[in-house]
């Protein structure tokens, strides 16, 4: 995994997550079932986390944006 993209890992881990459905014999079913369900909620619980930091950053560039206009539109009005 050390050469895949971020989307290929995450499609690889998904995958083997989605293949983790053990039969209804097995006596470690609850647990790796558990497992399963764990690893998804850490997923999930990241992409959610990157999510807003991506709007963070999306705001961040756009009020900094903002600021440097407004500083040089204070600028000007003081030249004239």
């Amino acid at each position: 995994m050390s050469n895949q993209s971020l989307a290929d890992t995450f499609i690889a881990v998904m995958s083997d997550l989605r293949a983790i459905e053990p039969d209804a014999d097995n006596p470690m079913r609850y647990a790796m079932r558990g497992l399963r369900s764990e690893a998804e909620q850490i997923i999930g619980n990241a992409l959610r986390h990157a999510q807003q930091l991506a709007y963070s950053a999306r705001q961040l560039s756009k009020d900094s944006s903002d600021a440097v206009k407004e500083a040089v539109a204070v600028a000007e009005q003081k030249k004239d």
